[in-house]
């Protein structure tokens, strides 16, 4: 069961990542040393779902 549990929280970490990249501005992304093509490129390499398979 814990391993169903770790998932969903892997899942919610990574739709949460992508949700709060796609909102930073361009001001808050050269302030973290990043441009916006490279985000685009990070959040396009973060997976939309995650199987349920474990590692």
């Amino acid at each position: 069961m814990s391993g169903l549990l770790d998932h969903i929280r892997h899942a919610w970490n990574v739709r949460r990542t992508r949700r709060q990249l796609a909102t930073l501005s361009d001001e808050q992304l050269r302030d973290i040393g990043i441009e916006r093509d490279q985000v685009a490129r990070l959040v396009r390499s973060l997976p939309r779902r995650t199987p349920l398979t474990g590692p």
